[in-house]
């Protein structure tokens, strides 16, 4: 599968806020990254997808794994939120 540009624009720069804030830390580094999508796009005509992006950060010298659900949509509008089902508030960093 293809991975859309928009994703191909994701770095430690854009990821270090919503990785901040769903690890509940002022201090970590993302370490690194990877996406796949979970789905979306199908039949409906404003979704670019739905897609899981994982990685590995540093916190005070131990390697923390960390994951977000990305929904894209088309216009450029994202929304971030923590992979626990239980923490879907909003939350959309990239503005």
């Amino acid at each position: 599968m293809d991975i859309i540009p928009q994703l191909q624009t994701i770095n430690k720069t854009t990821l270090i806020s919503p990785v901040r804030y769903a690890l509940h830390s002022d201090t970590l580094e993302v370490l690194d990254w990877q996406s796949r999508q979970l789905g979306g796009g199908f039949g409906n005509p404003v979704s670019l997808g739905l897609y899981c992006i994982t990685g590995a950060a540093q916190e005070r010298g131990e390697t923390v794994p960390w994951s977000l659900v990305l929904k894209m949509a088309q216009g450029g509008a994202l929304c971030v939120q923590p992979h626990s089902p239980w923490q879907r508030a909003p939350f959309s960093p990239f503005s």
